[in-house]
């Protein structure tokens, strides 16, 4: 073990950077594999719908809006398309039986405003469809009953939810406007899988950046511990071995514990995990622990070890992404092969230091 009194005073920066990027190079390895994980479950969940503001909008759904709104200032951010109409038929199969609004193209400013409009719209329509008493009464959230309610002076249901609505947080009035989304193109037969591809498309590339990310406080890393390296000759493969230690027990801890939280039948996945890890011991032994006799060949498998394991995880991931799951069993089993992989790759690790100690 080195004594710290060993390092120069100038080289305590080094460390403090070397420690806090190893801790959050750990937490991106446990982070790509559930943000992976919630990527495939939101296409499957919400069709890779993000956005309150539909491409399309009925005529009936328009109309409550502006009785919803009092007010018909949304429509002129869509355009009416008439039945049949040859210059969109081919896109929007739905004008075979009807007319409908198409979303217009908006600057960033307008788009803002549209916002606001449909986040009301939206969300007052699904708690309308929602509620007990409105579907007790036989109620459909058309122009026409909204209007009457809103009319009448005494007390009624829909002016209750009106005073609910403003009663509730953003994440809830954005979950009610996704659900409209979602519904009103189930009813207007819109075709989910572009939106779900491209959704999923956005999401590799994000895995790619952090993939980016990962690699890039890898080699900072590397050149840090190189740094402190040449203020203590003496010990010279210290901190090299340390910034591979100091990830460890946060990946291999946090990675059983997602296993555990993820999964109901976790104790299958342990089993699976135990009959793997003795296969990998067993070759480990004949095949690789030869190799290992050499500190070098250690230090080299160490600086590795922690990219091959992001990138395979992150191709796995990708990959899949790419060929748009239908199934969030898929997801799990992604997730937790991706878990694995992280233990197995923390007790390697375990295993070489132990030989270089």
């Amino acid at each position: 073990m080195i004594n710290m009194k060993e390092i120069p005073k100038q080289n305590f920066l080094f460390v403090i950077v070397l420690v806090i990027a190893c801790i959050i190079e750990a937490m991106l390895f446990l982070f790509i594999p559930k943000y992976i994980n919630n990527s495939i479950t939101y296409s499957i969940e919400k069709k890779g719908v993000k956005t309150y503001i539909p491409e399309i909008i009925s005529t009936r759904s328009m109309n409550s809006f502006v009785s919803i709104l009092q007010d018909d200032k949304i429509k002129n951010y869509y355009e009416l398309i008439e039945k049949e109409d040859k210059n969109y038929v081919e896109k929007y199969d739905v004008l075979n039986n009807q007319a409908i609004y198409v979303l217009k193209k908006i600057k960033k400013d307008e788009k803002k405003q549209l916002n606001e409009l449909l986040l009301k719209a939206t969300s007052l329509y699904t708690m309308f469809n929602q509620s007990e008493e409105l579907k007790n009464m036989n109620f459909k959230p058309d122009a026409t009953v909204i209007n009457y309610y809103m009319g009448l002076t005494e007390d009624n249901e829909i002016k209750k939810i009106y005073s609910s609505y403003e009663n509730l947080d953003k994440n809830k009035k954005e979950e009610y406007a996704i659900s409209f989304v979602l519904e009103e193109y189930e009813y207007l037969h819109f075709d989910f899988q572009n939106i779900r591809r491209q959704y999923l498309h956005k999401a590799s590339i994000s895995v790619l950046l952090l993939m980016a990310i990962t690699i890039a406080l890898t080699l900072i890393i590397k050149y840090v511990a190189r740094i402190i390296n040449k203020t203590i000759p003496n010990k010279k493969h210290y901190f090299i071995i340390l910034k591979n230690a100091i990830p460890l027990p946060i990946i291999l801890i946090g990675a059983l514990v997602n296993i555990i939280i993820t999964n109901k039948m976790w104790l299958i996945d342990v089993f699976i995990g135990i009959v793997l890890l003795s296969l990998i011991i067993l070759f480990f032994k004949k095949k690789i622990l030869p190799i290992l006799k050499n500190k070098n060949n250690c230090l080299k498998i160490l600086n590795l070890i922690y990219p091959v394991t992001l990138l395979l995880i992150s191709l796995i991931g990708i990959i899949i992404m790419l060929m748009v799951p239908s199934q969030a069993k898929i997801a799990n089993v992604i997730l937790l092969t991706s878990y694995m992989l992280e233990i197995f790759m923390s007790l390697i690790i375990i295993g070489i230091l132990k030989l270089i100690k």
